[in-house]
């Protein structure tokens, strides 16, 4: 199951020329100050060195973490098996030197081990538990998807903060919270290439509130930011950042006309997220960016140049995203033509089903005259679709998930889908 490796660090297996690292590391009021104080650094090294002549070691444990660049030991992370309140548990433990702290370390070394202990030792949850005063720490845990849920009493009397995440059926996580902008009164005169008629605002309204209801029946709270007059196109809420459970890129869209929405949303993702930002002469937009798990495809359209490209994927792939760049040939963005409809299922066009970026996942190929219910939403374990594609709606079926169909005749006339209209958190 190891070694685990990052753009920066490798976590590997206990050596016995180890020991005196880490065991300085535990002896650093520093380092220990949230965890009962410093240990007895004779003690800690003796265990360790015993441990490091283990024949079979536990599957989880605590193991060294190496940065790459030096190949010096800077950390002690893993995963513990613990009891907490009766409930068997395994904790999620990050533990760095005072010397390379705010570098980012923590947070890049906790998001490897949750995708291991989800993907490689097939756990089901994790757990942290962190000291109330501890915000680093307590930052940390948020980045890497875990949420708080309850103060617990320890041994010794301490209280502490529990924080835990589950595996769901989505992936990693499941979501929790959905950004909406209302559409404005001018709606039509946003961009569009889409020749289906023109729009209608009262119609629009309806199934916007549709779709609302679709993201609060699936279990997340909506967030309704009012219209941004002057921005006809700031309803479609996905194309001006790109959110992880660690971190949130605001875009540079590469339609010069909805650049200023990004100031707006940055001001409602601000606390919720560290925030990265795309920079000129980079553009970037949110409907070409497709996360799968740990994959991001991201589509080189007219709105989303190489260079945007190659900045997402370099803010990206430090947390341990595998970043992919796919040509757009047809349709606005690369979720025109191709969207997640399960965890390891791609719902897509013709066009785009012998890309070979896309030949790990099973694929299901829209009818060429059902073309734009290639944009659906799969959204903790169910699919929002469009309706009015028979065809289409009989091919999901055999995914054996609750279909929501949806009416969005009227942003399909303004060159937009499903996923364009909310950020999940």
């Amino acid at each position: 199951m190891l070694p685990i490796e990052t753009p920066r660090l490798l976590i590997r297996p206990l050596k016995a020329e180890d020991a005196p690292v880490l065991a300085a590391l535990w002896a650093d009021p520093r380092v220990t100050r949230f965890m009962g104080g410093p240990r007895i650094a004779s003690e800690i090294q003796a265990g360790l060195e015993e441990d490091a002549r283990l024949e079979n070691p536990p599957a989880l444990d605590l193991w060294p973490v190496v940065e790459a660049a030096s190949g010096a030991v800077i950390g002690h992370c893993g995963l513990i098996e613990k009891q907490i309140d009766g409930q068997d548990e395994v904790e999620l433990v990050y533990v760095f030197a005072a010397s390379v702290w705010g570098k980012g370390y923590a947070s890049e070394a906790a998001a490897a081990l949750r995708e291991a202990a989800f993907h490689r030792f097939g756990l089901r949850r994790l757990v942290s538990l962190i000291e109330p005063e501890n915000a680093a720490s307590a930052r940390v845990a948020v980045k890497t998807g875990l949420r708080k849920d309850r103060p617990v009493l320890r041994p010794g009397g301490r209280w502490m903060d529990l924080y835990a995440m589950e595996k769901t059926d989505q992936g990693s996580m499941g979501f929790t919270r959905a950004i909406c902008r209302l559409p404005g009164p001018d709606f039509a005169q946003g961009l569009t290439a889409a020749n289906l008629g023109a729009p209608d605002y009262d119609r629009l309204l309806r199934q916007h509130a549709s779709y609302l209801d679709a993201l609060r029946e699936a279990g997340l709270a909506v967030q309704l930011l009012d219209p941004l007059p002057g921005f006809p196109d700031a309803y479609f809420t996905e194309d001006v950042a790109v959110i992880t459970p660690e971190i949130a890129v605001i875009t540079r869209p590469g339609a010069p006309s909805r650049r200023g929405e990004a100031a707006h949303i940055e001001a409602a993702l601000a606390g919720l997220r560290p925030l990265g930002r795309i920079q000129a002469p980079g553009t970037l937009e949110g409907g070409d960016v497709l996360v799968v798990d740990r994959r991001v495809f991201i589509g080189l359209s007219s709105r989303t140049n190489p260079a945007g490209a190659g900045q997402l994927a370099a803010l990206l792939e430090p947390f341990g995203y595998a970043c992919s760049a796919v040509p757009v040939s047809r349709g606005l963005h690369l979720k025109t033509s191709v969207t997640a409809a399960g965890e390891d299922t791609l719902l897509l066009t013709a066009e785009l089903e012998g890309c070979p970026e896309f030949h790990p996942f099973r694929r299901l190929v829209v009818p060429p005259e059902e073309a734009p219910a290639a944009n659906c939403l799969f959204l903790n374990g169910r699919l929002l679709v469009a309706s009015g594609f028979p065809r289409t709606r009989d091919l999901l079926g055999q995914l054996g998930l609750p279909l929501v169909e949806l009416d969005n005749s009227e942003t399909r006339k303004m060159d937009g889908g499903l996923t364009c209209e909310s950020l999940r958190l």
